[in-house]
């Protein structure tokens, strides 16, 4: 399901080679809906328990269809801890990081996070109204990104819903309704 729709998306995105990471009861299935993309399955049979070592000089996601099994979380966070260039984690990906807030500070520069609004709630609790939901991602940005991360400019809203502009020192952005954060360098 999840997976698919990813490496699907991936290609027709322009995505020249595309490996999606699949346990092994995954293998069929993905190269039934999507025969086009390369597969590399994890020893586990029902449940990520490892993940690919080799990532740079590639675009990496992870999260869709994950799982958040034990085995699965700690192979997860093991995997990027040792990510050193920029990742997208979605999904599950972010149900993991909500379940152990301090591997935040794993999480590379300039990567990027795409939650829906629940994933984003379990991130950084619940918020009234947008405005406070804006702050709490500010927040969460501050956890995550370096100390040296060069100030931006980002467009907020004050409580009138009058545009203003505000030096976060941090290089994370909202994007509105997709709530996609973008951390800084």
């Amino acid at each position: 399901g999840a997976v698919a729709l990813a490496a699907r998306a991936a290609l027709l995105s322009g995505g020249g080679l595309v490996t999606a990471c699949v346990p092994k009861c995954g293998y069929i299935p993905l190269q039934s809906q999507v025969p086009e993309v390369m597969v590399w399955t994890t020893s586990g049979e029902l449940e990520h328990v490892e993940f690919p070592d080799q990532t740079e000089g590639y675009v990496t996601c992870a999260g869709m269809g994950l799982g958040t099994s034990h085995a699965t979380s700690e192979a997860f966070l093991h995997w990027l801890g040792r990510q050193k260039a920029p990742v997208l984690l979605d999904a599950d990906a972010l149900n993991i990081l909500s379940a152990s807030p301090e591997s935040l500070k794993a999480i590379p520069p300039d990567s990027i996070l795409t939650p829906h609004p629940g994933e984003l709630r379990r991130l950084v609790g619940d918020w009234k109204d947008d405005f406070e939901k804006l702050e709490k991602a500010i927040e969460i940005a501050k956890t995550v990104t370096p100390e040296d991360a060069p100030e931006v400019e980002a467009v907020t809203y004050d409580e009138r819903g009058m545009e203003s502009l505000r030096h976060t020192g941090l290089g994370m952005y909202m994007e509105d309704s997709l709530t996609t954060a973008n951390l800084g360098k």
